[in-house]
């Protein structure tokens, strides 16, 4: 995320939000036009890994972030899945009329005007279907003129340069998951971007063969630097016992051991009513005990209806929250993801204070490098890959009315990561998908990669 210092490198780094690395080519999305209301979009070529990556050539673009065919209108094609359905048709329509190249799926045309050393440019910003990747970033740059519409097009005869870089659909979603949530986030945060403009309000006009947009030579006055916000207190409470159950319908909590064991007998007689039941009074005594005697820990007691078992947890935090181990398992039933759900579940329900995002950091990491390396072969809720979806969805509550943080926009990147996964496993055998089927109507509703979990929503109910 852009944040502004004194450190150029550092603004350089940060301000690139998205980044696609290809043979021979890559491109780079960055912040540093925001203040113009344009994305900067930064196409290199070289000559490959195997002869040291020389750069042969470059041409920077840029995307309006307003407008039908803007910068946040392609993420929101991309959620909707209109560049997949876009790809197929063009492909079909090719094949049809024998073209040699399939039409691209989203266009955008600019330029900027003319400058002592070079003419009017007209750049054209597109993603059409690719032959050995889904689709290919193109940028197209070549001399131009104005149109009638006061538009630019490229001039009769203009020598044509291109850079493209091959881009799957996957990559794509990442981009759509961020550029809305980094726009937001400058709209709120101006002051977050302000170095990019102290840095290049009076950017020097580059060779005519990359021309920055016209509107950038002229002085921009950066906005006034806001003072951080003073920390927010973290107030941890001595102890309380939280009670909830592994369909995640609720918790509560006290600080009582004895209002914790009403607690856990409440939620045992709320699950009877729906045909759930335990066999032995075995894991209700240990938990009884535990809570009465103030053990610190968890307690499981299980339930179970014919086949199927669901869990009723409960925990002591005596300063958990201070003493969080990372050698504690991630998983949902007796893990880190199952505390961490329970500690968001207490700071969104006003039972504690704190920055979850400052609290929970260290599980956040755990989560994600379990959806990058898959170490997980369960497709389950207390095991498996779903206690991580559990996990992140309850973290991402805030952000659907409030908007992203930093962490959020991390998990929501990684979340669509993580769908494809389940996705995965959902072809294997013998896996149970009711818990999973839950979870995705939860998620369906937030709209988010709603292609993908329409399409799992199906395939799982077919299996079925």
């Amino acid at each position: 995320m852009a944040i502004n210092n004194n450190t150029n490198n550092k603004i350089e780094e940060d301000n690139i939000i998205f980044a696609v690395q290809g043979a021979k080519s890559f491109l780079k999305c960055k912040m540093d036009w925001v203040g113009i209301g344009k994305l900067h979009v930064s196409f290199v070529s070289h000559t490959g890994l195997e002869n040291g990556c020389k750069q042969l050539g470059h041409i920077e673009a840029a995307l309006p972030f307003d407008g039908e065919d803007g910068a946040l209108a392609l993420g929101k094609m991309i959620l909707r899945g209109d560049l997949d359905k876009g790809r197929a048709r063009s492909i079909k329509k090719a094949k049809e009329t024998g073209a040699k190249y399939p039409e691209p799926v989203f266009t955008y045309n600019g330029g900027s005007e003319a400058k002592a050393d070079r003419p009017v440019m007209w750049r054209q910003v597109s993603i059409a279907p690719g032959a050995k990747s889904d689709f290919v970033f193109q940028v197209t740059e070549a001399e131009g003129e104005k149109n009638v519409r006061g538009g630019y097009q490229k001039k009769v005869g203009a020598e044509v340069k291109r850079i493209s870089v091959g881009v799957n659909s996957r990559k794509l979603l990442e981009y759509a998951s961020k550029i809305e949530a980094y726009y937001q986030d400058y709209l709120a945060n101006p002051e977050r971007y302000a170095g990019y403009w102290e840095k290049n309000a009076q950017v020097p006009a580059p060779a005519a063969t990359s021309a920055l947009p016209t509107q950038v030579p002229v002085a921009v006055t950066a906005p006034a630097p806001v003072p951080a916000p003073a920390p927010v207190a973290v107030v941890y409470p001595d102890f309380g016992y939280t009670v909830y159950d592994s369909a995640c319908s609720g918790m509560e909590m006290t600080y009582l051991p004895e209002k914790a064991l009403e607690a856990l007998q409440r939620k045992i007689k709320e699950m009877k009513t729906s045909g759930w039941s335990r066999r032995d009074n075995t894991d209700y005594d240990k938990a009884k005990n535990n809570i009465l005697a103030g053990s610190r820990g968890f307690f499981v007691v299980n339930l179970y209806k014919g086949d199927e078992s669901m869990q009723i947890y409960g925990d002591l935090l005596d300063k958990l929250l201070e003493e969080l181990s990372l050698e504690i398992p991630l998983t949902f039933a007796d893990g880190l993801c199952g505390i961490g759900w329970g500690i968001e579940y207490l700071i969104q329900s006003g039972f504690l204070e704190g920055d979850a995002d400052e609290i929970l950091v260290e599980v956040d990491q755990c989560v994600l490098y379990a959806i990058n390396y898959e170490p997980i072969s369960e497709l389950g809720l207390d095991n498996g890959i779903l206690g991580l979806g559990r996990y992140i969805l309850m973290r991402l509550r805030p952000s659907w009315q409030r908007g992203d943080t930093y962490s959020s926009i991390e998990l929501k990147e990684n979340l669509i990561y993580l769908i494809d996964w389940m996705d995965r496993k959902l072809d294997g055998p013998g896996n149970d998908v009711n818990d999973l089927l839950d979870w995705l109507l939860e998620l369906r509703v937030t709209g988010f990669y709603k292609t993908k979990v329409d399409k799992m929503i199906n395939k799982i109910t077919w299996k079925s």
